[in-house]
């Protein structure tokens, strides 16, 4: 029987002080949670968007991994704070993906930025900048959420768990086709649901 084959969307990284050398980089452990449960990881490197009708023909599931903020020019807004971390071609060709996946019917599972991503591709919108959520390292657990009964995620965590947080931003108008499955303390959306419809 065939492996489910599950592509993976890379984000970029620069190995230099100077930023002239990137690489592609998905964390080691998307890659072993996939082969534990006996998929077959393919890293999905960010490229032009005439390759990602390709790409999404190759897997049977996406997954959107975290990284950069997403640009407010996606969200309809101008930038309000002091940073650089963005990078608009990752931005374009994700949303390429995402749209290409949703065409083909493909599910799609997003984490992190992907689900901020997704929640803008939808016509949700994001705050800037939050206080609070940034733990450093991603490893162990910094607050707790509720979830919502009846929920995907209820059913996995139960009523109370407990998170990591490495976020500076956060979803701040949640798309019309999603709902909210959990919060957290601070009222910040943790986890949601997309309904099955096209960009």
């Amino acid at each position: 029987m065939p492996r489910t084959v599950v592509g993976v969307a890379a984000n970029l990284c620069p190995v230099d002080a100077e930023g002239k050398n990137i690489h592609s980089s998905v964390s080691c452990r998307f890659a072993e949670s996939i082969r534990q449960v006996g998929g077959l990881p393919l890293v999905i490197p960010v490229g032009d968007e005439s390759v990602v009708r390709d790409y999404v023909e190759m897997i049977d599931k996406l997954i959107l991994t975290g990284g950069q903020n997403v640009h407010p020019q996606f969200y309809g807004e101008k930038k309000t704070i002091e940073s650089d971390d963005y990078n608009l071609v990752r931005d374009e060709f994700e949303l390429a993906l995402l749209k290409e996946a949703l065409r083909q019917n493909k599910p799609i599972m997003a984490i992190c930025r992907g689900v901020q991503l997704v929640n803008v591709a939808f016509g949700g919108t994001l705050n800037q900048e939050i206080e609070g959520h940034w733990q450093g390292l991603p490893f162990g657990t910094s607050h707790s959420i509720e979830t919502v009964e009846g929920s995907v995620v209820a059913k996995l965590f139960g009523k109370e768990s407990q998170v990591n947080s490495v976020h500076r931003q956060s979803i701040k108008d949640l798309a019309p086709t999603t709902s909210t499955a959990s919060s957290v303390c601070s009222g910040i959306q943790s986890f949601w649901l997309m309904k099955k419809m096209a960009i």
